[in-house]
């Protein structure tokens, strides 16, 4: 299969800076080359916790939507994110794909400013 772009946003509201940073790490040797934008604290949406940290992450890839949304899953695990953890309404880690060559996902985020903001950045030269 042919290499296609991703975007893929990381968030947590529990781990700080570090998990997002961790999580990066691990997704850039399991996928390959990724470059992340900077992070930003924005305040929770639909959900009453602290502050997220959020980061965008950026690369290409020849897996499929399925066996990316996997990865994904793993690499919030390997983190410390777990169900028990989300119905405290902790969010150790999320990762969401975004973007998968022209398709886009999770529509509704992309509406967030901080997700225009971050895309912009990394679009820019």
């Amino acid at each position: 299969m042919k290499q296609r772009n991703m975007i893929l946003a990381l968030g947590t509201n529990a781990g700080g800076e570090a998990v997002i940073r961790k999580a990066y790490e691990l997704l850039a040797r399991q996928l390959g080359g990724l470059r992340m934008s900077r992070i930003l604290t924005t305040e929770p949406v639909g959900i009453v916790s602290s502050p997220f940290c959020n980061a965008l992450a950026e690369g290409t890839t020849s897996l499929s939507a399925i066996e990316l949304r996997s990865v994904l899953k793993h690499t919030e695990r390997l983190c410390g994110d777990s169900p028990e953890l989300r119905e405290k309404n902790i969010i150790w880690l999320d990762i969401d794909l975004l973007l998968l060559g022209s398709r886009r996902y999770k529509l509704d985020d992309w509406q967030r400013p901080y997700i225009q903001t971050l895309y912009r950045e990394l679009s820019e030269p």
